[in-house]
């Protein structure tokens, strides 16, 4: 779906106006639409400058002819009166655009983020094997590329309109009627003859390089995959590099390095000749444009019939005729990166509704904010919100929340992305204060379970009933976020009322003694600390938040036995009501459990 590409203009414009819509009518659309209509107000008040220099520059020209020095004084004063008023409109207009496109990208983007963050969707889509590429892309660039050109080529697109409307209409009374006598005697009349020329020519211009151009809106959807692609492989060796060094892997990485590049660079050269060709089009259309106005207007100048300041002003009416309705030529690499924009902020939309629909069900889920429904690509999608289901209408993972602190798990069905089944009938009930063991061979399933029961897995159907507020998810390898050790340690809740004396108390009972006095120092602490000291702040952050239920996916397995020990009898003492059910290989973690789970077996009682 994410690779879909859409190549009528049409459903395209659709969902332009999908995505642009809400913006213009949400809780900023007062402001959007001040910053709007001053942008198109601006844009008026050069169009009638326009007309208004057109008219001065033949008169002035008139002035020249006619050695009219009082005129040619006074002409030209008026024009750089013009000239100055063009300068103040077009700063005044650059304020404006760049005001809105701030305003209208931030908005745009906070709303993405609510859809990518909202119900773990950013997950959901990792794991999808049809995912959308890149969703971080779409948000970084694509909104921003999206923001400008809609409102770049909106504003351009009036102003040809207007501009068109109003030089037309003084194209046709300059040019007069043009006699063309036929060979029986006859003459033939045109009217506004100019006019016709001017759609003529810009009208075989347009063709031509749409036929040449029109292949751009694919390659520069592919470019933006590929760039994309090789920008991410360079940031994970930055973020694997241990193991890369320790593997000596410099080479595979090389080479994995220029399979991506090759695609960018092939793609890019395709860019480049169907460019080259577009510019070979327009740049003739552009150089032969200068001297077909005066072959039109010759006949008229030479029979006496305009003067010369008349003959400059037709001709620039007409290079605005023709400027305005070539507006497709010039703006057609711009027209055709934005086709391509938009029909992946639209993949991204289709992506993120059916990663929604298969989202594991939760009557304590708090809904999405901001809609923006996007359709016309390859499905109907909304952007920023969650439609309302019902919960029997669809299977599904249904999340419920327990009164206590108890588990529940009923009839839990888990499947792989590609629909192949890992397990299902599988019930657990875990009381508070008990603690359960799971164990199984490796590919049992035994981490999807772990993910099903959080809520993130969206690959199945039955019911799990556990504290929703209450919970918290340890995996192996625990999340560092960037900035400061405390932030890293109270992740994600923050300091809510503890101290430094409640943190390092907490610091020290886990093992992290020597890291007490470096609480606020920035580090990128994914690399400063060891895998068993990182699950050591995990820890941490379940004494800190004194959840009812604490589910750990092999939470200790960088950890020595007795250190494994010291923390389980850590928690049995600290949270002596709270649930723990732990998933692990060790034998070492059997007498630290109540019981025991094999998937696919029977439950095994152990030592109390």
């Amino acid at each position: 779906m994410s690779n879909m590409i859409s190549t009528g203009i049409g459903p395209q414009l659709k969902t332009a106006w999908a995505l642009t819509k809400p913006y213009f009518c949400s809780e900023e659309r007062w402001r959007a639409r001040a910053l709007l209509g001053g942008i198109i107000s601006v844009n008026v008040v050069q169009i009638v400058l326009n007309i208004r220099f057109n008219a001065q520059l033949g008169r002035w020209l008139n002035a020249v002819q006619d050695l009219n020095s009082e005129a040619f004084f006074s002409d030209l004063f008026s024009i750089m009166l013009v000239i100055m008023a063009f300068v103040v409109s077009f700063i005044v207009e650059f304020g404006l655009t760049q005001d809105l496109i701030i305003r209208w990208r931030r908005w745009l983007t906070e709303r993405c983020f609510d859809l990518w963050l909202g119900g773990q969707t950013y997950y959901r889509m990792q794991v999808n094997p049809n995912g959308t590429d890149n969703p971080d892309q779409r948000i970084s660039e694509d909104v921003e590329r999206f923001v400008r050109h809609a409102l770049n080529l909106t504003v351009t697109f009036f102003f040809s309109v207007v501009n068109l409307a109003s030089f037309i209409v003084i194209l046709w009374k300059l040019s007069g009627t043009f006699k063309v006598p036929l060979p029986w005697g006859e003459v033939f009349y045109i009217p506004g003859y100019m006019v016709w020329g001017a759609l003529l020519y810009a009208g075989v211009g347009t063709w031509l390089s749409h036929r040449v151009g029109h292949k751009l809106v694919a390659l520069d959807f592919d470019q933006q995959r590929y760039e994309a692609d090789f920008r991410f492989s360079l940031v994970r060796l930055r973020e694997n590099a241990e193991s890369i060094a320790l593997y000596r892997g410099e080479e595979a990485e090389r080479r994995e390095f220029g399979r991506r590049f090759k695609e960018v660079i092939g793609n890019f050269t395709d860019i480049v000749r169907r460019k080259q060709k577009l510019r070979a089009v327009t740049s003739f259309y552009d150089q032969f444009a200068f001297p077909f106005p005066y072959l039109l207007a010759a006949p008229q100048y030479f029979a006496r019939a305009i003067k010369y300041g008349g003959l400059m002003e037709t001709v620039r009416a007409f290079s605005q005729v023709r400027g305005e309705l070539s507006t497709i030529i010039h703006q057609y690499t711009t027209i055709a990166d934005w086709r391509a924009v938009v029909n992946r902020l639209a993949g991204f939309a289709a992506e993120t509704k059916e990663v929604g629909e298969r989202r594991p069900l939760s009557g304590n889920a708090a809904p999405r904010k901001a809609c923006l429904p996007v359709t016309g690509i390859a499905a109907t999608a909304r952007i920023g919100c969650d439609e309302k289901r019902d919960g029997t209408a669809r299977q599904g993972i249904e999340i419920e929340k327990a009164p206590n602190g108890r588990l529940h798990v009923a009839d839990l069905e888990v499947a792989l992305p590609g629909g192949k089944p890992l397990f299902s009938g599988f019930r657990l009930d875990v009381m508070p204060g008990e603690r359960v063991l799971i164990s199984g061979p490796s590919g049992a399933g035994k981490s999807t379970l772990f993910r099903a029961i959080a809520g993130i897995w969206p690959y199945g159907r039955g019911a799990v009933v556990r504290p929703v507020e209450g919970s918290m998810f340890l995996p192996q390898k625990p999340y560092m976020p960037l900035g400061t050790l405390r932030e890293a340690i109270l992740y994600p809740y923050g300091a809510d009322g503890r101290g430094d004396a409640e943190i390092v108390r907490v610091m020290r009972q886990v093992g992290l003694d020597k890291f007490t006095g470096r609480l606020d120092e920035t580090r990128q602490w994914s690399h400063e600390l060891s895998l068993g000291e990182q699950q050591r702040v995990a820890f941490a952050r379940v004494l800190l938040r004194r959840p009812n239920l604490v589910f750990l996916d092999e939470a200790t397995s960088a950890l020595d036995e007795p250190r494994e020990a010291a923390l389980y009898g850590l928690l049995r003492e600290t949270l002596p009501g709270a649930s723990v059910v732990s998933i692990g290989h060790r034998r070492s973690l059997a007498a630290l459990h109540d019981r025991r789970i094999v998937l696919n077996h029977v439950s095994e009682k152990l030592c109390a």
